[in-house]
């Protein structure tokens, strides 16, 4: 038996002696290339420093120290580079530039550049600074990366064109204001986990909201203005204990809402104007209501 076993290895790495040359000429030097790459890759890497900026398909981007205080570095997409700027409809960011990850867009990098139609991110995208990509009317695709943790104030604040927003999972900060004004916004898909929600004021074409699993807070003004605003749903098992000032003032196509059971405290005009509410289901536990919740 083990002079069988000899023999098929003996016969194997005959086999491959016997390959052309050329195919093992081009498997060495597809191996060489992948190292020469990694190499490159690497050596690109250590040549970037903080503060540096870099130009790539018409879009600047700069580098920072990563907030972890361990010294590495990473990319922000600044803005449109002179050439671009009010002229391009589709904005590309990479996942990386000379191996370096692009992990933001700075506040105010894209704002008012109202041609702008179409923003893809790359994967390693997780904050959009404030008011990033305030008043691009024009914009009508979003698509969020699934990386995605961080939307501060008014990111995305009058953006009238977009239609629909899929907030990723791994979002778990939403600041104020971040759709303020979004006034062609119909539909919305908050992630599950997300705890406080807001930041929908003024989107007057909104019908209706689930508000998601994991949320233990409406923020103050969170869809105040949204004058279409139907329906409002708190699903069983919610855990929103604080609902706060004017987070549905002004919604005067509410018509009724049921409210958590976990619910604690109602903040002022919380529900204020609401000229069309009916019906309202008060939790047993609700310790607080402000003398002008309604």
């Amino acid at each position: 038996m083990r002079k069988f076993y000899q023999g098929l290895a003996l016969a194997a790495f005959a086999a491959a002696l016997c390959l052309p040359v050329s195919v093992r000429a081009a498997e060495a030097q597809s191996t060489q290339q992948a190292a020469a790459q990694s190499t490159q890759q690497k050596e690109a890497a250590t040549d970037v420093k903080a503060g540096q900026e870099v130009t790539e398909n018409g879009v600047v981007f700069k580098v920072y120290e990563s907030k972890k205080g361990d010294g590495s570095l990473l990319f922000y997409a600044e803005r449109f580079s002179a050439e671009q700027s009010g002229k391009a409809v589709e904005l590309s960011i990479p996942d990386s530039i000379m191996g370096t990850a692009v992990e933001g867009v700075s506040m105010k990098a894209f704002q008012n550049q109202k041609q702008l139609k179409k923003v893809t991110f790359g994967k390693n995208v997780k904050s959009i600074g404030e008011s990033a990509f305030e008043g691009c009317t024009g914009l009508e695709e979003l698509r969020l990366p699934d990386g995605l943790e961080s939307l501060y104030n008014r990111s995305f604040a009058d953006c009238t064109g977009i239609k629909s927003v899929v907030l990723p999972e791994s979002l778990n900060q939403m600041d104020g204001g971040v759709f303020a004004n979004c006034t062609g916004l119909q539909e919305i898909k908050l992630p599950e986990k997300l705890s406080v929600v807001g930041g929908f004021n003024g989107c007057t074409g909104l019908k209706s909201v689930t508000i998601p699993q994991g949320a233990v807070c409406i923020e103050t003004y969170a869809f105040a203005e949204c004058s279409s605003l139907e329906t409002v749903i708190f699903p069983e098992n919610c855990k929103v204990n604080d609902i706060r000032s004017h987070a549905f003032a002004n919604d005067s196509k509410l018509t009724g809402i049921k409210l958590p059971d976990t619910l604690e405290l109602l903040g002022e005009t919380a529900f204020g104007a609401c000229s069309s509410l009916t019906e309202i289901t008060v939790p047993e536990k609700l310790t607080y209501i402000h003398n002008m919740t309604f």
